[in-house]
């Protein structure tokens, strides 16, 4: 990840979660393996986690994500369920995009990007109507065992999110200015940066023991086009807000326009709505860096980038979250290709039977 010297740091794709069931992670579907490579991963350090990987040639990647059976079968004792639950994903729903990743260059391009984004959103709070307000923890060791036993390590910084028009009531979820603050639910990225060499946690130019690209893929897969967050809710529609809307959008731009370096984009996007036509929305969008400049670069000439945030208020939520006026996120994903436009689908464990689908951009 270089750049110019006189190019401010911004943050890079680094990669993508999907949390599925366990089982599913032993026996992952014909789908999947039918259009991607997919490597084994290793155990997280926390004990709660393993994971399985697919590797892109612009150095983003896929993480196949499971908690360990010891951390989900029934009948758990109190204090195995409040490892699970206060696990980031311990909450989120099985057999989806459940959350994604940047990264940077160094821990003084992850501080610096970490206080242009306090200094952008630090106005969403207050104001006189609440708002969404968004800062980066302090950094978090972590790390997993490779099945060969080599041992990775990295820190994290997870957005810690204030929505100030949600009375915390003094509660452990109270941030002391009467504001529930949360870990969010994947509408912004946490940090993922390295401790080891970064090609040790993503070895995505070595060759399997046939000597085949790891990064080479039957799908034609290259690597990320498109990242599209929607985020619906917020405090607005049925019973909320329009000015508890307005602070949900006004929040996450600003945290987006600090990841970034620059202002985000009102684009047309005739998908953000909900469907039913009740819930109102914006979107934007902002160009996004990934690890390998050189096979970005190929692909650039032809295509672009980008991240789109859309924001829904009201309409088609879950009626809980609703209730409760915190957000709902979907994460969705385009792949750029060197083989072929189309879907590729299926899915991946979900209870709901929800299907997995990545947007393949011929280019």
């Amino acid at each position: 990840m270089t750049r110019s010297p006189n190019s401010a740091p911004v943050a890079t794709v680094d990669h993508i979660i999907l949390l599925v069931p366990h089982v599913t992670l032993l026996n992952l579907p014909s789908w999947l393996t039918s259009s991607f490579t997919v490597l084994p991963g290793g155990r997280h350090a926390d004990g709660l986690t393993e994971n399985s990987l697919v590797l892109f040639r612009d150095g983003v990647y896929l993480e196949l994500v499971a908690f360990m059976p010891s951390a989900s079968p029934p009948g758990l004792q109190q204090h195995q369920q409040k490892e699970r639950t206060s696990h980031r994903w311990g909450a989120r729903k099985e057999g989806t995009i459940v959350d994604w990743a940047v990264t940077a260059s160094s821990e003084g391009e992850l501080n610096t990007v970490r206080d242009r984004v306090a200094e952008k959103n630090r106005a969403a709070l207050g104001g006189g109507h609440g708002g969404y307000h968004l800062r980066y923890s302090d950094p978090i060791p972590g790390g997993r065992t490779k099945p060969d036993g080599t041992q990775v390590r990295w820190v994290l910084s997870n957005p810690v999110v204030t929505m100030s028009w949600l009375g915390g009531g003094g509660g452990d979820d109270d941030d002391g200015s009467g504001g529930k603050v949360t870990s969010g639910e994947g509408e912004a990225p946490f940090w993922c940066l390295d401790k080891t060499p970064r090609e040790v946690r993503v070895p995505y130019k070595s060759t399997t023991d046939s000597g085949e690209e790891v990064a080479r893929h039957p799908s034609g897969a290259l690597g990320v086009a498109k990242v599209v967050i929607t985020v619906r809710g917020g405090g607005a529609g049925h019973g909320g807000t329009d000015s508890k809307a307005e602070g949900t959008w006004r929040g996450l731009k600003e945290v987006y326009d600090g990841l970034y370096g620059v202002e985000g984009v009102e684009v047309e996007d005739s998908e953000s709505g909900d469907g039913t036509g009740h819930g109102r929305w914006k979107a934007y969008q902002w160009p996004f860096t990934v690890p390998d400049e050189e096979i970005a670069g190929t692909v650039g000439k032809t295509a672009e980038r980008v991240v789109v945030l859309r924001i829904v208020a009201g309409g088609d939520m879950d009626e809980a979250k609703e209730a409760s006026q915190d957000v709902s996120v979907d994460i969705q994903l385009a792949l750029f290709s060197d083989s072929r436009d189309g879907i590729v689908g299926g899915e991946l464990g979900g209870e709901d039977g929800e299907r997995i689908e990545f947007e393949l951009v011929k280019v």
